[in-house]
């Protein structure tokens, strides 16, 4: 990627955390429209999916959290780095209005408790997992982007 596109969306920015949340989202979409579609094989497609997902709500978070004045570095300090129970607690606080909040609040909850456990960046097989839905992983990663992304742009 060019260094120019960093300088225009200027990554700490709300728009440039945004940005990035879309971009794991997206590609969380072309790879189960491409594994849907057979063109596209991959060994662990729903730990890939569930891991974008995951991150492209904890961005999407971040983005509003610095939409509201929350500093890079507070982002990044052990109460909220990579926290989704806490990222997600502090947006409610400053106002955060998404479409089915109580079902996106329980689906990035227990999101972030698996994250917590690196299970979809890694193997967890001692236990059997109570894993949401995949689709409704992605339509709460869709309700919060809709939600987020006025908020960014009018920043």
């Amino acid at each position: 990627m060019a260094q120019g596109a960093f300088n225009r969306d200027n990554r700490h920015s709300p728009l440039g955390f945004y940005n990035l949340a879309e971009d794991f989202y997206r590609s969380a979409i072309h790879i189960a429209a491409g594994t849907r579609e057979r063109h596209l094989r991959l060994h662990f497609q729903d730990n890939v999916s569930y891991y974008l997902h995951t991150h492209s709500i904890e961005l999407t978070l971040k983005a509003f959290l610095r939409a509201k004045n929350i500093t890079p570095e507070d982002l990044a300090g052990k109460n909220l780095r990579h926290r989704l129970d806490k990222i997600f607690t502090k947006a409610i606080e400053l106002k955060l209005r998404v479409a089915k909040p109580k079902h996106t609040e329980a689906i990035t909850r227990r999101l972030g408790e698996l994250a917590g456990t690196q299970t979809f960046r890694y193997f967890e097989t001692r236990i059997v997992l109570d894993m949401p839905v995949l689709d409704e992983v992605r339509l709460a990663n869709e309700r919060l982007l809709i939600a987020v992304k006025p908020v960014c742009v009018k920043r």
